[in-house]
């Protein structure tokens, strides 16, 4: 694994976590390669039954590293991050996410990939992708107005405010909102419950409540026009400022 990516078995729970708190949990491309290897230790283990994902420190995670992804280069091909999406997309098995804490980005587009998703109290989703520049990805152009509403996508995409853990509750996109720091033990207890039915059936159900996949053609397609705006004289100059005032 890399440096900032922590797994740990726990009986037939494989628990992952972001471990860069000093960054907030953002990722970086050798994060990415470390999450995509986790969730295929997942996948090739059949002793395991239900993945837990997480954030130390009290972030879930503040999406990509800034720096890291501008030292990326042109954004040709299959980005890392592109990569793990669809890890998390083809997961025959449950995944579950707990989150505390900002998700930003990456790191709340990876709740609609999700089968279940428990937030702290405090925490706060934000999909920042128009302020900065560049389109949504990870399919969240397509799976959010389908099914939360385009005006709950629309909220999200165009008002920057970020959306509590509360509201995330009313309109679907989690299951449970606990106190702070119960999140992660909420999603473990679910995790232990996946654990004790039968892989089989629950597999077969996860399959059987898929959605058409159509899903990765407009990924693709996200990817491809979130690579023309990221080339853009305006969104480099902006990304070099935003690195370089962090820096």
């Amino acid at each position: 694994m890399a440096e900032h990516i922590e797994t740990h078995k726990e009986g037939a729970v494989l628990r992952v976590a972001f471990a860069r708190p000093e960054k907030k949990n953002a990722i970086t491309g050798a994060m990415y390669g470390a999450l995509v290897e986790a969730f295929e230790a997942y996948a090739a283990d059949d002793g395991l039954r239900a993945l837990v994902l997480h954030g130390e420190g009290g972030s879930f995670t503040a999406g990509n590293d800034l720096r890291d992804f501008l030292g990326a280069g042109s954004f040709e091909g299959d980005p890392p991050a592109f990569a793990f999406i669809k890890a998390i997309h083809a997961a025959e098995k449950p995944v579950i996410v707990a989150v505390e804490g900002w998700a930003v980005g990456i790191g709340a587009t990876i709740l609609l990939h999700a089968d279940l998703v428990f937030m702290a109290r405090s925490a706060t989703l934000r999909m920042p992708f128009t302020e900065l520049g560049v389109v949504p990805e990870a399919g969240a152009s397509r799976l959010l107005p389908r099914r939360h509403g385009r005006q709950v996508a629309s909220e999200l995409f165009f008002l920057q405010g970020g959306m509590s853990a509360q509201r995330a509750y009313e309109v679907g996109l989690c299951n449970a909102v606990t106190d702070d720091g119960g999140a992660l033990p909420r999603a473990l207890e679910a995790a232990e419950q996946i654990a004790r039915l039968s892989p089989d059936v629950v597999k077969r159900t996860k399959r059987l409540m898929r959605e058409p996949d159509d899903l990765m053609a407009h990924m693709t397609e996200e990817v491809r026009q979130f690579g023309e705006c990221l080339r853009s004289d305006e969104m480099q100059a902006k990304l070099a400022f935003m690195t370089g005032a962090k820096g």
